[in-house]
């Protein structure tokens, strides 16, 4: 994995803490009528320290990870369901 570097977030540590808080907050926050999960997630990364560039990039690689976690546990409910089918 690429080490990143910037602003406040020096240490891989800090950034993994970083992108977890990120994702947790993408998978619990379904927006809300005056900002949207993209703006609220942004707003995190930039309090972070983040320029607004990496922060956009973050916000992108976080949400595409949530589709595909909703992806993996569709496809793993799909396949539960049909195996309680055959019992």
């Amino acid at each position: 994995m690429k080490r990143k570097k910037a602003n406040n977030i020096n240490e891989l540590a800090s950034y993994e803490a970083y992108l977890n808080d990120l994702f947790v907050a993408a998978v619990s926050n379904q927006g809300s009528v005056t900002k949207s999960v993209n703006e609220v997630l942004l707003d995190i990364a930039l309090s972070y320290g983040r320029t607004v560039d990496d922060a956009k990039e973050d916000v992108k690689r976080i949400l595409n990870v949530r589709g595909a976690v909703y992806v993996l546990l569709k496809s793993a409910s799909a396949t539960s369901k049909n195996n309680n089918n055959n019992s």
